[in-house]
Formats: C-alpha cells, structure tokens, sequence
C-alpha cells in the first residue's frame, strides 16, 4: 500500500489519523474484584418461602347440542335439494316455464 499525498493538508489528516488510531485502540484498565465469605453448610433463613397455590380447576360449560333440522318432504311450485362441494345445501326450483 502506497501513500500518494501530494498536498500538505491530506498529509496533514494522515498523520493525525496514524497519531490517533493508539488512543482509540488502547484498552480500558481492567478492574478485579476479590470477595472472601465462610460457608458454614446451612442456609440461614431470613423469610418463610411463599406458599405455593394451585389454579383453580377451569370450569367448561358443555357445547349446546347439534340439532338438525330435516329437509321437507314435499314444497309448493317444486324443486330440490342439492349440495355444493363445500357441503352447503341449496334449493334449485323447477321452472315451469320452459
């Protein structure tokens, strides 16, 4: 890699970037903390543990019944009853007047 600076402020910016990069890339003093405690094996107890409740049993009201109504037997001015592809029931009536 070559530097081609030829003007004295772009020689100038080289150089405070090249001065700057250490400052920017010196880490931080690192900090150490020791602690020292005794474990005498028993936990020392400073409030009762909370009491454990259960949910309450969830309470579902039985689905209504499934009543279908039947298709009529006989209708005035003719015609029947035919299902799509989707299970819909439709009344096609006859035309009298072809």
């Amino acid at each position: 890699m070559s530097l081609n600076l030829k003007s004295k402020p772009a020689l100038g910016l080289a150089l405070l970037a090249l001065m700057a990069a250490p400052l920017a890339l010196a880490a931080a003093p690192a900090s150490a903390r020791v602690d020292v405690g005794v474990n005498l094996g028993f936990p020392v107890v400073v409030a009762p543990p909370p009491a454990v409740y259960a949910a309450p049993p969830v309470v579902v009201a039985p689905p209504p019944p499934v009543i279908y109504a039947p298709a009529p037997v006989a209708v005035a001015g003719g015609g029947y009853w035919w299902y799509d592809r989707h299970g819909h029931r439709h009344w096609r009536r006859h035309d009298r007047r072809r």
